[in-house]
């Protein structure tokens, strides 16, 4: 760690970057929480369905970039799929960034 400061301190003196030129990255996965809509039918009716995501327990990788004087830029989501949707950007927010792949990293 400490070797990394060390670079880091050279780095800086040397190129003369002010703290709204350094950012910091940082990358975490979240289990998307899905809860079924409550279901109603009609009555009589013997046979209800309800349809959730088949990716119940897989990560969305997400990375945030910040500066040190709080500015950042939009947040990239990797969903773990091959083909994307966009109706999985609802609740999202705004101007994030989304990309699939399969190995959702």
């Amino acid at each position: 760690m400490e070797e990394f400061f060390e670079n880091l301190n050279e780095c800086v003196l040397r190129h003369t970057f002010t703290a709204n030129e350094m950012c910091h990255l940082g990358m975490t996965g979240n289990k998307p929480s899905i809860v079924p809509p409550k279901t109603i039918c009609a009555k009589g009716i013997k046979q209800v369905d309800s349809v959730t995501s088949g990716e119940k327990g897989k990560y969305v990788t997400e990375n945030v970039a910040v500066n040190a004087i709080g500015k950042h830029v939009p947040q990239e989501l990797l969903f773990p799929r091959g083909d994307f949707k966009n109706h999985t950007l609802t609740g999202a927010p705004t101007a994030s960034i989304v990309g699939a792949n399969p190995t959702g990293f």
